[in-house]
């Protein structure tokens, strides 16, 4: 912080001037005179103090990948835990982006003329059949614009110590009292299978592996269990920048949940089939059961990339240069030194932010007056169990085991099926091809 522009001055004649101090009033005596002796600083009047410098946020060197991934190599990242840990809030601000894709292929066989020439100089000429893969269409749904509003950002969550996770080391460790020790491979292999199905059925990050978290009333977003480690966000930054490997790396994931995405993805391709089949345009082309048709969810712009400022890591954050690492079989050495020397690599993945579609939250209910109860100056009748039956019929309440009541928020998988039907239909039928993702119904780019 720059000293103040204070001038001191020392030229005669001076004028001085006694500076209070905090602790003055209590060391005074009776009369009001302090008790130690206090020398006075000389202030010239003619240069007023002047208030310090307005604080400035660090801004920090990074660059976008093509699929929105965030990677940096600021130096000051690498050594500063408060650096790092307000660099990954303000990047978990930019939400993901979630896309339906569509595509179906057919193969068709055709026939060429091929001319050669033999041995005697005579023109030869043969028919030769060959296989052509038709692409029928492929297209992309904007799926992000249905993310519930975060006015705050995401929630942020944690891994759990009993979770095998990257904490420093170039494999899964746990970590207890006693500190952190290495997973074993039926931990991992049961805790990558239940991630896999966590994400394909959209439930939180935060949800217990077991299948009660199937209960979707029991994982609906509170505060107090979305980070589950035993240390903070700010602390995990700290124990990466003091870490003094080579090529180590922190990764921030962001994570998008409230859509069962196996359903959705499962009932657009049976979507996508009956039209095709049911088209006799497509039938004449091609016998359904030649149609190659693929559904899948693509998410981008869900990691942050914290990586050392050194010329080695920067060189290795380049894909081309990478592959003709693996071209001249250089990496797999690379790979070694990370895997196994003590300067290697390392990598911290435990935490991320997440992102709803739909989320359960508390359910208040509301009573609506009647005429009579309106005009009356009685107060209304208290809240009755029995008046909410035909809302407990409502597919958006659960009712939780400990007996508490919560709501769904947001669009549910049903209501996005029906309001995207017809464009689906109308883009397969039509054989729409672009890169740029439909954002709104009926409105194909």
């Amino acid at each position: 912080m720059p000293a103040p522009s204070a001038h001191i001055s020392t030229r005669l004649p001076f004028t001085t001037t006694m500076i209070k101090l905090p602790d003055d009033d209590a060391d005074a005596g009776p009369s009001g005179a302090s008790s130690s002796q206090v020398e006075p600083l000389t202030v010239d009047p003619g240069h007023p103090e002047e208030p310090p410098p307005e604080f400035t946020p660090y801004e920090a060197e990074y660059f976008t990948t093509s699929s929105g991934n965030i990677i940096s190599h600021d130096p000051h990242l690498n050594t500063d835990g408060e650096a790092l840990y307000r660099f990954l809030l303000a990047q978990s601000l930019l939400p993901p982006r979630t896309y339906l894709h569509c595509k179906a292929t057919h193969d068709e066989t055709r026939t060429r003329t091929v001319y050669s020439r033999d041995s005697n100089g005579a023109t030869r000429r043969r028919e030769e059949s060959y296989t052509e893969t038709i692409t029928d269409f492929d297209f992309l749904v904007d799926i992000s614009q249905n993310f519930l509003p975060t006015p705050d950002g995401p929630v942020h969550w944690s891994v759990a110590d009993s979770d095998p996770a990257f904490r420093g080391r170039m494999f899964r460790e746990t970590e207890s009292h006693s500190g952190k020790h290495r997973a074993r491979r039926g931990e991992v292999n049961k805790f990558q299978r239940w991630s896999k199905y966590r994400e394909g059925h959209g439930l939180p990050p935060w949800a217990p592996d077991s299948r009660a978290a199937l209960d979707e009333g029991e994982i609906y977003d509170m505060p107090g269990n979305t980070l589950m480690s035993s240390k903070t966000l700010r602390q995990w930054a700290d124990e990466y920048c003091a870490s003094p490997k080579y090529l180590k790396e922190f990764t921030y994931r962001k994570i998008v949940y409230g859509w069962d995405f196996e359903q959705v993805t499962s009932r657009v391709k049976s979507l996508v089939r009956t039209s095709l089949t049911s088209n006799p345009f497509h039938l004449l082309l091609s016998p359904s059961s030649n149609y190659h048709i693929h559904v899948s969810l693509r998410h981008d712009a869900t990691k942050i990339h914290v990586r050392p400022s050194n010329k080695f890591s920067r060189l290795l954050s380049k894909t081309w240069l990478k592959v003709i690492l693996w071209i001249l079989f250089i990496y797999p050495f690379i790979w070694l030194f990370k895997r196994f020397h003590r300067m290697g690599g390392g990598r911290w993945e435990v935490c991320g932010g997440a992102w709803a579609i739909t989320r359960y939250e508390p359910f208040t209910p509301t009573l609506v007056p009647t005429e009579e109860e309106a005009g009356s100056k009685q107060p209304p009748p208290g809240y009755d169990e029995s008046q909410s039956a035909p809302e407990a019929q409502n597919s958006r309440l659960k009712v939780t085991r400990d007996g508490r009541r919560v709501v769904r928020q947001g669009i549910t998988e049903e209501e996005w099926f029906a309001k995207w039907e017809g464009t689906i239909l109308r883009a397969v039928r039509q054989g729409y091809q672009s890169n740029r993702p439909v954002t709104q119904p009926w409105l194909l780019p």
